[in-house]
């Protein structure tokens, strides 16, 4: 509809001009005015179709930014809301069931030959809504690097698990040699 009315003024606009360029100009430019006061019509009238247009998405564009402002100022303001987003990523993201988290740490150490003395389920402990499940794996003799990449990967591959304690103990005999006990832990919700 806006276009048609465009449309209706350019021609009307065109036709006023053409009677003031038959007034007051020679016959010799005549045509030239008329030819660059339509194309001056239709390049104005195009900028006036783009203008509304992009005022358009410019107010969008305004309106979504202080929304997200508001939603900025709550998550940063709100405690409670903060605590239940970090909650909610752990277990969320959580793409394995929780039961096979052992499955997984077992299968990690094997992957990057770590030898694993023992690995014990600690009891579980009641979070609130959320239980936080533990285990303490035991190595027996493993080198920094080997160590610093099995933590790395277990935090990197299993969103939500966290090292909550590490006991390196250096081996008299052989060294850069280290006897490791870890407890490693991941929160979840009591329906997991």
């Amino acid at each position: 509809m806006e276009a048609q009315v465009l449309a209706a003024v350019l021609i009307v606009m065109v036709v006023l001009s053409g009677l003031v360029i038959q007034r007051w100009f020679p016959s010799q430019l005549r045509f030239y005015v008329f030819l660059m006061a339509g194309l001056t019509l239709v390049v104005s009238g195009f900028t006036v179709m783009l203008w509304k247009e992009h005022s358009g998405k410019l107010t969008r564009v305004k309106m979504d930014l202080t929304r997200l402002n508001k939603m900025k100022e709550t998550a940063e303001t709100d405690q409670e809301l903060r605590e239940w987003v970090i909650h909610e990523r752990k277990s969320q993201h959580q793409t394995h069931k929780i039961e096979r988290l052992a499955d997984f740490l077992l299968q990690l150490a094997n992957r990057r030959r770590i030898q694993i003395k023992s690995f014990q389920p600690q009891p579980q402990r009641d979070r609130g809504s959320f239980y936080e499940k533990s285990f303490r794996i035991t190595i027996s003799q493993i080198d920094s690097k080997s160590l610093t990449q099995f933590l790395f990967d277990c935090q990197n591959e299993w969103p939500g698990l966290s090292v909550k304690d590490l006991q390196a103990t250096h081996l008299k005999n052989r060294p850069g040699v280290w006897k490791a006990t870890i407890t490693v832990s991941v929160f979840a919700t009591k329906s997991s």
